[in-house]
């Protein structure tokens, strides 16, 4: 049979020039699939150093996606995630044209049978900076009939520990996509909003946060933490992104941003709140009004390093860092001692909330960025 191959240019991947390369049938083998999509990540933009067991987004509607009832290529559905969605079970991703190879880990954020329309995390071996990265998206196999992903965390690498998306819904779904499990229970009904990546979380600034009392943290270790953050200008207030650390009083080991402040700062402490050994300031003024991505990092007990990257860029940092002394417990949108700062909530919106227990690279937080925005 004839093999059809269309290449086009595409924001798909919110990699900017993204290659698209539609091929249909598959070339000659055994591996049962109709035809694939291959994404080509472009490799200029994925900053200065390779990055190991990257997490890609893969974002789009592709009508062949959607199920053979609905005209396109799709045998088999499934319940899969940790929200148990509706989704393709031969829609999988692999490593060469020949559909042999899936790669080791996926998750559907979100799936339309009727439109073909996906929020997909893909787990790649590499992502390099010299050479563009392929990923080939298979689909049209009868005979598949379970979720081909893997185990829930296998989108992300062992060192990722809280993956809350706040996928799209009538009701806020808190639900962790890591390994851990740590599920988060949203107090005094936070809502689902349309967020950057599908939705979004959206706190009053009164008393709404989700909380995970299970999650665990040992004091001494390294620390990234990532998510899109939404503050309008009308909105300045103080207020906490997040917290990881439950005490009754100021709790001057835990860890937690303010994103930003009244006063339009925005403030980020690792195991205190002294300049120049536990926290890391900036101004904000400049990204209020907008989705921006905050990537926060520390070397903990490393002391060697501590910065803010706004948008994928460094904007302040410390050549030395400290421990939190903290051992769990996270709160994103609030801060547990109400009466601190009357009150400490987050009165905006927060996607993609991420905590892990390393210092990401400049590479792999440029990255993220280049990936994840649809700008």
């Amino acid at each position: 049979m004839k093999r059809l191959c269309l290449l086009v240019r595409s924001s798909v991947m919110k990699f900017a020039a993204c290659l698209v390369l539609l091929c249909w049938p598959v070339p000659a083998s055994a591996s049962g699939y109709t035809g694939y999509r291959l994404f080509t990540i472009d490799h200029t933009l994925t900053g200065t150093a390779n990055s190991t067991n990257f997490t890609v987004l893969i974002s789009g509607t592709f009508a062949e996606f959607a199920t053979k009832a609905n005209g396109g290529a799709v045998q088999n559905t499934v319940s899969c995630g940790v929200n148990s969605i509706t989704c393709p079970a031969d829609l999988v991703f692999t490593s060469d044209s020949r559909c042999s190879n899936p790669l080791s880990g996926w998750e559907f954020e979100s799936y339309s049978a009727n439109t073909g329309q996906i929020i997909a995390w893909v787990l790649v071996p590499t992502l390099s900076v010299s050479t563009d990265t392929l990923i080939y998206a298979c689909v049209g196999n009868p005979a598949v009939t379970t979720f081909q992903g893997g185990a829930t965390g296998s989108a992300f690498d062992s060192n990722t520990k809280v993956v809350y998306h706040f996928p799209n819904g009538t009701t806020l779904s808190a639900n962790d996509s890591s390994s851990g499990g740590y599920n988060a229970t949203p107090a005094n009904s936070p809502t689902a909003v349309s967020g950057e990546i599908g939705g979004g979380a959206h706190f009053n600034g009164v008393n709404q946060d989700v909380e995970s009392s299970s999650f665990p943290w040992t004091g001494t270790s390294a620390v990234t933490v990532s998510f899109w953050n939404f503050v309008a200008t009308a909105n300045l207030q103080n207020g906490f992104a997040f917290t990881v650390g439950n005490s009754a009083d100021t709790d001057p080991g835990r860890f937690s941003a303010s994103v930003p402040w009244s006063n339009s700062n925005m403030y980020w402490d690792y195991g205190g709140i002294t300049y120049g050994t536990s926290r890391v300031s900036t101004s904000y003024t400049n990204y209020l009004d907008a989705w921006t991505y905050v990537t926060l990092v520390s070397t903990g007990s490393g002391a060697t390093f501590q910065g803010i990257y706004l948008n994928g860029a460094l904007v302040a940092s410390n050549a030395k860092s400290t421990s939190s002394t903290v051992t769990g417990d996270l709160i994103v949108g609030g801060y547990p001692w109400a009466t601190q700062y009357g009150p400490p909530y987050e009165k905006g919106n927060i996607d993609e909330f991420r905590i892990s227990n390393v210092v990401r690279s400049a590479s792999w937080i440029l990255a993220e960025y280049n990936n994840q925005s649809s700008r």
